[in-house]
């Protein structure tokens, strides 16, 4: 019997939660640990909030010290044939990514790493010139880089010689009956729009804030639920001009306090009740790389407000999977809005042909056939 190939499978675990986190785990329960011998080292911080990360802080800087030597050991010990190692695109994040990166330079091993963001090269741009030459160096010792769509291979050009393939964020399965959904809303005392991410600036929940007055003055029966940290400063957004807003206050001053609740971190039983009863969701980002909660949303079956972010136009199209907003325009949120609520039947055209992509493209099965492919191309290099 021949011997399974060993891979060092380097991702973080929540807390806290984001995309990285999530796709830890699809990761670590999939196929991917059948076909080859894994083992895993949790590289997360778990003392780190949201807003914390990418920041330059001693217990920043003492967790990546940790996570050196605790990939160092495992390399040692368990002598991987490869190591997949999570890319960071902000300054400290990539700091800490390179210092992990250096125990597989000094033993000779392999490197599969993953980009979930976006805009690597935006990042990349607004470094110092002595950074950005410490960002190509380390690069170079990269076997392969995997972004989540072919809209975001281009972001890797003059920084990043090696291979960048294209692989898709998975969905894990439809987790709504779209037979038994009720798609007249007429009669609902009330309409439920959820948001689940950081509730910040780059996330979009500015807009989605703005766009409430005018909606609950056309309809009183809109409850609007935020699901995610409240975050000031994001430091893996590089291009916007930076506002705060305090979100609490807006909703307080502009009397919303009805229709308007901030939930915080929430998982498990109470992130899927909020699931089963919203009627649709409202994604306004301006930076994302694949957004695993656009596709968690039409896995529960909802109809999406989104902009033109990451990969989502070249996986979806207008008016068939998502209605489409410009980005910083909280008008054409609240026309889409009050579309889908007015239009059972547009709602329910979405979703169905939500739940036909998340079968065919965006499979478990698929991207763990394309991910199990790279990594055995990489070895046998």
């Amino acid at each position: 019997m021949t011997e399974k190939k060993r891979v060092l499978l380097a991702l973080p675990l929540p807390p806290p939660y984001s995309g990285q986190e999530k796709m830890s785990s699809i990761i670590l329960s999939s196929e991917i640990t059948k076909i080859f011998q894994c083992i895993h080292v949790d590289i997360s911080n778990k003392q780190m909030t949201n807003e914390a990360r990418g920041s330059f802080k001693w217990i920043n800087v003492r967790s990546s010290i940790g996570i050196v030597w605790k990939i160092f050991l495992s390399l040692i010990i368990s002598r991987p044939h490869l190591v997949n190692l999570p890319l960071s695109g902000n300054a400290f994040g990539f700091l800490k990514y390179a210092t992990s990166l250096l125990p597989c330079i000094f033993l000779k091993r392999k490197v599969v790493s993953r980009f979930g963001g976006s805009h690597f090269d935006k990042f990349y741009e607004s470094q110092p010139r002595f950074y950005r030459l410490f960002i190509k160096l380390m690069l170079r010792h990269v076997d392969c880089v995997v972004v989540r769509g072919d809209g975001q291979l281009a972001q890797f050009d003059g920084i990043y010689r090696g291979a960048v393939k294209r692989v898709y964020a998975p969905s894990t399965g439809i987790r709504a009956n779209k037979s038994k959904k009720n798609w007249d809303i007429s009669k609902r005392s009330e309409i439920n729009v959820l948001f689940l991410a950081m509730v910040s600036q780059a996330k979009g929940a500015y807009d989605l804030l703005k766009a409430i007055p005018n909606l609950v003055d056309k309809e009183p029966r809109f409850r609007f639920h935020f699901v995610g940290d409240i975050v000031n400063k994001e430091r893996n957004i590089v291009f916007l001009q930076e506002y705060e807003m305090d979100v609490k206050k807006f909703v307080n001053d502009k009397g919303l306090n009805h229709f308007v609740k901030f939930y915080g971190r929430i998982e498990g039983l109470e992130k899927e009740k909020l699931m089963k009863q919203a009627d649709l969701f409202v994604f306004p980002s301006y930076a994302e790389g694949s957004p695993f909660s656009v596709i968690e949303a039409m896995e529960w079956g909802l109809p999406i407000v989104a902009t033109r972010v990451g990969n989502l136009p070249e996986i979806f199209e207008d008016r068939k999977n998502v209605l489409f907003v410009g980005f910083g325009e909280p008008a054409q949120i609240e026309d889409a809005v009050m579309e889908l609520i007015r239009d059972a039947n547009l709602a329910k055209w979405l979703v169905t042909n939500n739940f036909q992509l998340l079968y065919s493209k965006l499979s478990l099965k698929l991207y763990e056939r394309k991910m199990i492919s790279i990594f055995k191309s990489i070895i046998k290099e």
